[in-house]
């Protein structure tokens, strides 16, 4: 099994290292931390398995029995006006599997509308949201699976779209606990309606890879994303 714990390690330091980043693309608030712990680490993590509602907003397969009836809250005071936050809730049937509720936002606040010219004209607003459906299932008794579906809704003062994206995500933990790794292939989807009604943007994926290990007799761990 340590040999096995070591091959699982050393592929995901890999995968690491080809962890593509999907640049510019609509709706980039998806990309926003929802997890003060992920904060603290760097702002992403998919192998951190430590019970935590929160960590399924980046790896769906991190969802598992152990967060049954657990609900999560996240709020973040951005600046200039600006806040967001995450909330979750997890529910576990042993026919199912594990599944979980949960919303993203993120509120721009209150600007003020004006011409070309500088002239005023009133005030608006701006808003986005991605609502989160969750699911995970083991493989076996060291993998998971699992898919969040995110429906998204965006309110840029009188323009608004709508549109639909998921994440796939697998998880490893080893026997003893002190690895776990995690992979996702995140945000694939697309637009389904445009803010101007004329042409549709692109909603660019990423995919992500990571390894936390945890010493022995250490009341920390160590995490590569």
């Amino acid at each position: 099994m340590k040999h096995f714990s070591l091959i699982v390690f050393s592929a995901f330091i890999t995968l690491c290292g080809l962890a593509q980043n999907g640049g510019n693309s609509v709706y980039s608030f998806l990309g926003l931390n929802s997890s003060a712990r992920v904060a603290s680490l760097g702002g992403t993590n998919v192998s951190l398995n430590t019970g935590d509602p929160s960590l399924i907003y980046f790896n769906p397969a991190l969802l598992n029995d152990s967060l049954h009836n657990r609900l999560a809250i996240n709020y973040g005071d951005y600046f200039a006006g600006i806040n967001y936050g995450y909330a979750s809730y997890c529910r576990h049937y042993d026919k199912y599997g594990d599944f979980a509720a949960g919303l993203h936002y993120v509120n721009y606040g209150k600007f003020i509308r004006a011409d070309e010219t500088g002239v005023e004209d009133g005030n608006f607003t701006a808003s986005e949201y991605a609502f989160n459906l969750s699911w995970s299932k083991p493989i076996n008794s060291y993998f998971r699976a699992g898919i969040n579906v995110k429906p998204v809704l965006s309110f840029l003062d009188a323009w608004n779209s709508v549109g639909l994206v998921a994440d796939a995500g697998l998880s490893y933990t080893s026997a003893n606990r002190l690895l776990s790794a995690g992979l996702v292939l995140q945000n694939v989807g697309m637009q389904i309606t445009s803010y101007t009604g004329e042409y549709t943007e692109p909603v660019k994926p990423e995919i992500l890879a990571g390894v936390s290990w945890k010493l022995k007799h250490a009341p920390f761990r160590f995490s590569v994303t």
